[in-house]
């Protein structure tokens, strides 16, 4: 079996060596995990769309975006202006005609329970009208938002102003629109090369032409001759199953070396089925624990969502403030005053600094986690930092006065 395997993957590992391109430098993969919606790509995205953006061009590369990508007629450009990150909401443009566009970007994320129609319900409350009011869903492929979180949003808008574009055509298209408008200004133009280089590697289409032209005529002559080109299904079914394996082993590192503390089993990533659930799925993994032993109402945890690996300290501000406040007061005077103030749902957040992202299976990430001393360094960095957040909230008086 192995040797079919090796004489069946022996031509395209030739090709591919034969005409592999050399990886060239790319700031956005040194700066920012290649993968992280918020920090990279939302952020980017954003500052090219807005008009007062600092590349200096205006409304061109909106309009660009409206009428090549959304082909939208009648969105006020000359008026418009960007949010980032607003009320969660990746990226919002609104206008002074009343007309705005909610985008939701997704990397690798999984959709959350009625994610679009919260963003929805959010800009209708603004006194938006339905018929101004555009959603637009961006994945690497183009696929259509889940039932779960497009539930509840009015069949017209649904209809009528929902969109899904790709990163594949429809980013690197406007991307390439918008590099000709910046001929004469080269560090924006390199900025977008540089851009759309690490949009093609996460769309698997930065392969060289001749490489791709050799390997379709590889393929076709593997299924005249009748040879198991179905084999390469296995393979990444394989693929999938490693990859959860290595998550797992993972996951059962950093257990062991926070086993003092009182977990939340039934919101923590704690089987290999979940592993795989969170590979296959684009889940989320999450360890979660409690500060205050058995107590819900506040939650340390370890998670990786949208792209990104972060810490938080979970506490709902509108389920109990005092609490939250007594939280937040406890970062802010401890070791932990890098924390991120999130939102009404956690106290503080800090994002990872190895940007790895768990759930891609990308050649660099699967070599990463195959390296035990990297896994298992990586373990202890999370460990430690789920241990200290927890003692510096676990020795705040004020908080544990508070249950």
């Amino acid at each position: 079996m192995h040797k079919k395997l090796d004489e069946f993957l022996h031509i395209p590992k030739i090709l591919r060596d034969k005409y592999q391109l050399d990886e060239s430098f790319n700031l956005f993969k040194v700066l920012r995990g290649s993968s992280d919606e918020v920090r990279l790509h939302s952020r980017f995205l954003a500052e090219l769309l807005d008009p007062q953006g600092s590349h200096g061009l205006g409304p061109e590369y909106l309009i660009h975006f409206v009428g090549e990508v959304l082909r939208l007629d009648g969105f006020d450009c000359e008026s418009a202006f960007v949010l980032k990150e607003w009320n969660d909401i990746d990226i919002l443009i609104r206008n002074k005609n009343g007309q705005a566009i909610i985008l939701e970007n997704k990397i690798y994320a999984h959709d959350q329970e009625n994610q679009l129609h919260r963003y929805y319900q959010i800009v209708n409350d603004l006194s938006y009208e339905d018929k101004n009011i555009h959603i637009v869903y961006l994945t690497l492929d183009g696929k259509k938002a889940s039932n779960q979180s497009l539930n509840g949003i009015p069949d017209e808008i649904l209809s009528e102003s929902y969109t899904d574009i790709s990163y594949k055509f429809d980013i690197s298209k406007w991307l390439k629109l918008c590099r000709k408008e910046a001929v004469e200004k080269p560090e924006l133009r390199e900025s977008i090369t540089q851009y759309l280089n690490l949009v093609s590697e996460l769309t698997h289409t930065n392969q060289s032409a001749s490489f791709m032209k050799e390997l379709e005529s590889w393929f076709e002559k593997e299924l005249i001759n009748g040879r198991p080109v179905g084999m390469l299904d296995a393979l990444l079914i394989a693929k999938e199953k490693y990859h959860a394996k290595r998550i797992e082993v993972f996951r059962e590192a950093i257990f062991e070396r926070i086993s003092g503390l009182s977990f939340n089993q039934n919101e923590s990533t704690v089987t290999l089925s979940d592993c795989e659930d969170f590979v296959a799925k684009n889940d989320s993994f999450d360890i979660w624990v409690y500060p205050i032993a058995g107590e819900e109402r506040l939650q340390v945890g370890f998670i990786n969502n949208h792209g990104a690996c972060y810490f938080s300290v979970w506490c709902s501000q509108k389920g109990d403030k005092t609490i939250y406040d007594a939280a937040r007061n406890a970062i802010n005077t401890s070791n932990f005053s890098s924390y991120n103030k999130s939102n009404q749902w956690s106290a503080g957040w800090k994002y990872l600094s190895d940007p790895i992202v768990l759930s891609a299976s990308t050649d660099e990430n699967l070599q990463k986690l195959s390296d035990n001393n990297y896994l298992n360094s990586l373990a202890d960095t999370v460990a430690q930092e789920l241990k200290a957040i927890v003692l510096a909230l676990n020795k705040d008086s004020m908080l544990k006065s508070l249950f």
